[in-house]
């Protein structure tokens, strides 16, 4: 790690470490989950109001070597820990993608499809696991990697978060950075190429609620507040604020590189206490 940046992880850290209970919308960020605050957590739901992954079928699609894409999904087994995964519900969970690329005058279709992101949401009673992966460049291995990063993430979260009680927002980041692993390994498995991996857990405690998130990349997220009017970002972290954005570099990846192994140069976790509505 070079001076300037270990520098500005010095910042965040001495800035943002905890001394006193957690403020509302103050982003607490560190690359070490053991250097974040930790809060205690109400024992989490698994019983899921709504979920639902996109575009198209979103992580169910992580065959190899297929263009066009699955058509029609059986519903009757599970797929990364759940059966149905068109099931949003506007209240609860819901998700929606879009292209900005314009269209082809010629054939009509976008310009840069396939879509290589790939978004993945599915809410409980009392916690909901919000993911969203970029594929790096355009066109089918990217879109691969992005769906395998979110298939192995969500399949490893709807597993190890309820296999037993967790009891704090460490345990809950511990999860989350073994989420990370299992997205590494599906990509590698299935030889997608690279992608970024944004991940956020929103738990409760007691009357207060907290999310849990850690990005690789920079697919940001965000939290609104209606009672406050404001957007708050929960990735901030991840990157140099005085430093101008390389849009050609997304400043870290999983995926196939030389070595196999993710660049997780800005891994980065963060803590945000948040209130209901």
């Amino acid at each position: 790690m070079n001076e300037e940046k270990r520098f500005t992880w010095q910042k965040f850290a001495s800035f943002f470490r905890s001394s006193g209970p957690l403020h509302p919308y103050r982003l607490y960020s560190n690359e070490n989950y053991s250097e974040l605050p930790i809060e205690s957590i109400s024992p989490l739901s698994n019983n899921t109001v709504a979920c639902e992954s996109g575009p198209d079928v979103g992580l169910v699609d992580i065959a190899r070597h297929q263009k066009k894409g699955i058509l029609k999904v059986n519903n009757t087994i599970k797929i990364a820990g759940q059966k149905n995964w068109q099931m949003p519900d506007q209240q609860f969970a819901c998700g929606l993608s879009t292209s900005l690329y314009d269209h082809n005058p010629f054939t009509g279709e976008v310009n840069g499809e396939p879509i290589a992101d790939c978004f993945a949401v599915c809410a409980q009673e009392n916690n909901a696991i919000l993911s969203i992966a970029d594929g790096v460049n355009w066109g089918y291995k990217p879109r691969l990697a992005a769906r395998c990063a979110i298939h192995g993430a969500m399949s490893c979260l709807n597993e190890k978060l309820f296999e037993k009680k967790l009891n704090t927002t460490k345990d809950i980041f511990e999860r989350i950075n073994l989420a990370i692993e299992t997205a590494q390994q599906t990509i590698v498995k299935n030889e997608g190429s690279l992608t970024t991996l944004t991940i956020s857990i929103v738990c409760q405690s007691n009357r207060r609620w907290f999310v849990c998130s850690a990005i690789v990349g920079d697919s940001n997220a965000y939290v609104y507040s209606p009672k406050r009017k404001s957007v708050f970002e929960l990735t901030q972290g991840s990157r140099n604020l005085n430093n101008e954005r390389d849009m050609r570099s997304p400043g870290g990846a999983l995926g196939m590189t030389m070595t196999e192994k993710a660049d997780l140069s800005n891994l980065t976790y963060s803590l945000m206490e948040i209130e209901q509505g």
